[in-house]
């Protein structure tokens, strides 16, 4: 047995974050979260990214939308930012894509709590939706 496959099989895997027997808090296979001072390299926030994108895309696909290439980016990244719960909150938004009313998507998108605490990148966003 190799050493990670050993490391594997006595640390077991957890997807949630948790405390270990020690008290201290872990993921995965035993990663030490703990007091602040835990770092990672850009190589796994990458993977943690590629991840978190598929998440996003598997909920954008299942509400059944093809809004073509950017359209679709700019929501999927709306479900990443918010999570599908809090992307749901935007109904107004949500009824306007459904019209594909695309000014009125925009407009709804910056006329909420995060197109006004973080304008630069909701016009971003907004102005991708315009533009197709």
């Amino acid at each position: 047995m190799t050493l990670k496959e050993r490391l594997k099989d006595h640390e077991g895997f957890r997807a949630e974050i948790y405390r270990c027997p020690a008290g201290h808090w872990t993921i995965g296979y035993g990663h030490f979260l703990g007091n602040g001072n835990c770092k990672i390299s850009p190589q796994v926030a990458d993977l943690i990214l590629e991840e978190d994108i598929h998440c996003a895309t598997f909920n954008y696909l299942s509400m059944g939308w093809d809004l073509g290439p950017a359209r679709n980016d700019v929501m999927i990244e709306m479900i990443f930012w918010h999570g599908l719960k809090g992307f749901l909150k935007f109904k107004k938004m949500i009824t306007a894509v459904e019209k594909e009313d695309w000014d009125e998507v925009a407009a709804q998108m910056m006329d909420s709590n995060s197109g006004r605490d973080y304008a630069a990148r909701m016009t971003t966003l907004a102005m991708l939706m315009i533009e197709g």
